[in-house]
């Protein structure tokens, strides 16, 4: 912990320095008369520094220095709650929990975490001040998973190990004096792809004839990565390539590709929307998933144009067509989502997955499952970590709200 700080300390001259040289940095319209456009400039500063990292091939260099942004986020106290680092079967994380759970007689409630990063970046240091925020005001023993990353581990490495974490925790509820019946999976980004689809894991095993496993209560995503089959939806088209909103396009398309293979092969095609062949593009189940007609006119703004579909790779998609569609990578491809637990969705207007967040969203709704959504004006992917200073963005603070106040709620 100690030498986290220190690593902050390390990394403020450089910081100050970037925020002066992008102090005009351009921000879209709608954040020109807004106090964050400082801040996203600082934001623009540590993105661009980070991806002159990832281009110069310091793979290693850059996950450390996306660590110290990510850490920058958030704060690190709480007088109420202990943590301690541990694994589940084998699984690291970090455990959360009051400070007078050694003398509670009732269970409390209970989160599983699971970070973003594109897959690539965080962990349960970087998130700290995130998690432990939210352990605190809920009062809760929360689980945040360490999982393998994917410039080293591919899927289905994270997922794997995100599943029997959970599984481990559920089945251990009750001595934790954990109420099994009060246990939600929370993810951001990535993260979110990883709690969509370990729940639609779960609700197999929890169906299963021989299940000894209880249901979880609710599933969290924040702004989740849901489909790497079209990377030109109208969102897509709108914030891809707004180098101030750090999540473009391209950030995208490289989480994917490290997520799918362990390296940064296939960007330029995802990129292009070339991964996916002509025919995949019109008669597919996923292009209907994701038909553009499904987002409502307003959000289609003035860069919007139809995508051509009579182009695509036949040979690239054959050797990624049992991944990209397989619901373990791209939880909005699951054919059934019916029987899912209650669902709390937050979704950006500035965020390139914008978009199939809203059609998952309305998906669960046409399934039956209860379906609470937020939506941001101004909201960025990754803003549940923006939520105090020094880098706090007003949706940021006001996403955590809102999920602090349904949680106690629903939870």
């Amino acid at each position: 912990m100690a030498s986290a700080v220190s690593l902050k300390l390390a990394v403020s001259s450089v910081f100050i320095g970037l925020v002066l040289y992008y102090s005009n940095v351009p921000v879209p319209e709608a954040f020109q008369s807004s106090p964050d456009r400082w801040r996203m400039r600082l934001l623009v500063a540590g993105g661009d520094f980070l991806s002159g990292l990832e281009n110069s091939g310091l793979v290693r260099l850059a996950v450390w220095w996306e660590n110290i942004m990510i850490s920058f986020r958030g704060s690190w106290g709480a007088t109420n709650v202990t943590f301690a680092d541990t694994t589940f079967d084998g699984i690291k994380v970090r455990v959360y929990q009051p400070t007078n759970m050694k003398h509670r007689k009732e269970m409390i409630a209970g989160l599983v975490f699971i970070h973003g990063g594109g897959w690539i970046y965080g962990d349960s240091d970087s998130y700290h001040g995130v998690t432990v925020h939210i352990a605190s005001k809920l009062h809760v023993m929360l689980v945040s998973i360490d999982y393998r990353k994917a410039h080293e581990h591919p899927f289905p490495a994270a997922i794997d190990d995100c599943e029997k974490a959970t599984i481990w925790f559920l089945k251990n509820a009750e001595r934790l004096k954990v109420d099994p019946n009060r246990i939600a999976i929370v993810g951001e980004g990535s993260g979110g792809n990883l709690a969509a689809a370990i729940t639609q894991r779960l609700r197999v095993r929890v169906n299963g004839k021989h299940n000894t496993l209880p249901s979880v209560k609710l599933q969290v995503l924040f702004y989740p990565m849901l489909q790497a089959f079209d990377f030109n939806t109208p969102s897509y088209q709108q914030n891809g390539k707004d180098s101030s909103l750090l999540f473009t396009r391209a950030a995208s398309a490289r989480s994917w590709s490290f997520y799918m293979h362990g390296n940064d092969a296939l960007v330029e095609e995802f990129t292009t929307n070339n991964h996916t062949s002509s025919s995949a593009k019109t008669n597919s189940t996923a292009s209907k998933i994701l038909s553009h007609d499904k987002i409502k006119y307003k959000l289609k703004s003035g860069v919007y144009v139809t995508s051509l579909s009579n182009y695509g790779n036949e040979d690239t998609y054959k050797r990624i067509q049992p991944i990209v569609e397989n619901p373990d990578f791209n939880p909005l491809f699951c054919n059934d989502l019916s029987g899912l637990p209650q669902t709390y969705i937050t979704i950006g207007e500035f965020d390139v997955v914008r978009d199939e967040n809203i059609i998952f969203a309305d998906r669960l709704e046409e399934a039956g499952v209860a379906v609470t959504r937020r939506y941001y004006d101004k909201g960025l992917h990754g803003m549940l970590s923006y939520f105090m200073e020094p880098l706090m963005f007003t949706d940021g603070k006001q996403c955590m709200v809102d999920f602090i106040q349904f949680a106690r709620q629903h939870l």
